[in-house]
């Protein structure tokens, strides 16, 4: 067992993003980018867990489109919310590929945080 503020080997940094405006994703993303660039480090897994309306910067024609590209193409994992798909209409196969789809957002966000993962909300 990991007492709390103890490192954990194999733990990274879960961003959470949900923002429902264009504007909000694109600075997530690119502090995403700059934690990438700047992390000199041991490797650091990155997962961004996306729900509610922000899912949608994870659709090929989103305007985040070519920011959450380049970050797959850099190692960052994706998890879109299967909640939030289902209550905007949308399924796993209208996102674009790489994009993980997990049951819930927040339970996910909690899991990673619970397993000694570091939580972001920029």
């Amino acid at each position: 067992m990991t007492t709390a503020g103890a490192p954990v080997d194999d733990a990274g940094v879960v961003v959470h993003l949900s923002a429902a405006d264009a504007g909000t994703r694109g600075s997530v993303l690119r502090n995403v980018r700059n934690l990438v660039a700047g992390w000199s480090g041991p490797p650091l897994p990155v997962e961004v867990v996306v729900h509610g309306s922000a899912v949608a910067a994870l659709l090929v024609d989103a305007p985040e489109w070519g920011a959450v590209d380049d970050l797959v193409a850099s190692g960052v994992a994706f998890s879109a919310c299967a909640n939030s798909l289902r209550s905007l209409d949308l399924t796993a196969d209208d996102l674009a590929p790489a994009m993980r789809v997990v049951p819930s957002g927040v339970v996910r966000l909690v899991e990673q945080q619970r397993r000694g993962w570091t939580y972001l909300r920029p």
